[in-house]
């Protein structure tokens, strides 16, 4: 069985400014700011990627510990999964 994927959900309403996104999830119409390496993950999860490979790629860029940036990795998702914006797919 291979790890799931991570994507954005569909139908959303979002822009990208120089220094955030602002996303607006049309099933809770809750609006989410993200900033920094939050608007980093969004930009790296379209198309869906590994949780594997979204840590590699942004412990390159952040030249830190990927085993470290993993853990915080899944827990941006599984919020951004929380509010309605992100999901996994198996």
């Amino acid at each position: 069985m291979s790890d799931p994927r991570w994507g954005r959900e569909p139908g959303l309403l979002w822009r990208s400014t120089p220094f955030a996104v602002v996303v607006r999830s049309r099933r809770s119409e809750e609006t989410t700011v993200l900033g920094g390496s939050g608007a980093k993950v969004w930009e790296l999860i379209d198309p869906p990627v590994t949780v594997a490979d979204l840590a590699g790629r942004l412990a390159g860029l952040y030249s830190a510990d990927p085993a470290i940036v993993a853990s915080d990795v899944t827990a941006t998702l599984e919020e951004l999964e929380r509010r309605g914006i992100a999901r996994s797919i198996a």
